[in-house]
C-alpha cells in the first residue's frame, strides 16, 4: 500500500508542476468563473482522488478494497460537486482585491472547505462501512493531505494561471495584478 500512497503522491506532484509551470501569455483573456472553477476543480480532485483512493483502502483494509471502486465514483462524483460549488461561490462573492489579500483568502478558503470536506468524508467512509476509528482516520489523514493539495492547487492557479473575470457583484475589476 505505501507503493500505490508514493505513486499516487508522485503523480499529483507531476500534475502540480505541469499546471504551475505553465509560460504566462500576453494579455490573456480572463476566464469566465464557471470555467476557471471548473479547471480548478478538475486540477484539484485529480490529485485528492489519487491520494484518497489509497489512503481509503489502507486505512480501512480489506473490506475497503472491496468496494474501492465503488468508492472512487461516489467520492470522485461528491468531491467535485462541493470543490466546484465551493470554487464558484469564493470566485464569484470573495475574490481577492489585490495581490495582498491572495494569501488571507486562500487561507479562509482552504479552512472552510476542510469543514465540508471533513464532513463529506466522514459520511463516505462511514456509508462504506468503516469502523468509527478507521471513518476518523481516514478523514484527518486524508484533511492533512487535501489541505496541502488545496493550498497549493490555489497558489498554482494565483500565480501562474489566467486571470478570471468578475462577475460585477462585489468589483468591477477583473482579477487581482499577479505577484
Amino acid at each position: 500500500m505505501a507503493a500505490s500512497l508514493r505513486r499516487a503522491v508522485a503523480i499529483a506532484a507531476v500534475l502540480l508542476f505541469c499546471v504551475s509551470t505553465r509560460p504566462a501569455l500576453a494579455e490573456e483573456e480572463p476566464l469566465s468563473v464557471w470555467t476557471y472553477s471548473l479547471y480548478k476543480t478538475i486540477t484539484y480532485e485529480t490529485m485528492a482522488n489519487l491520494a484518497d483512493i489509497p489512503l481509503y483502502a489502507w486505512v480501512v483494509g480489506g473490506a475497503g478494497v472491496a468496494a474501492t471502486g465503488v468508492f472512487t465514483a461516489v467520492n470522485v462524483t461528491t468531491a467535485a460537486a462541493a470543490y466546484f460549488a465551493h470554487e464558484t461561490i469564493w470566485n464569484v462573492y470573495f475574490p481577492p482585491e489585490s495581490a495582498d489579500e491572495v494569501l488571507e483568502v486562500g487561507v479562509g478558503k482552504v479552512l472552510i472547505y476542510r469543514v465540508v470536506s471533513t464532513v463529506r468524508n466522514l459520511a463516505l467512509a462511514y456509508a462504506f462501512g468503516a469502523t468509527a476509528s478507521a471513518n476518523l482516520a481516514f478523514a484527518m489523514a486524508s484533511n492533512v493531505v487535501d489541505a496541502t493539495l488545496h493550498a497549493a492547487n490555489e497558489y498554482g492557479w494565483y500565480a501562474y494561471g489566467p486571470p478570471v473575470a468578475s462577475l460585477g457583484f462585489v468589483s468591477s475589476t477583473t482579477a487581482p495584478a499577479r505577484p
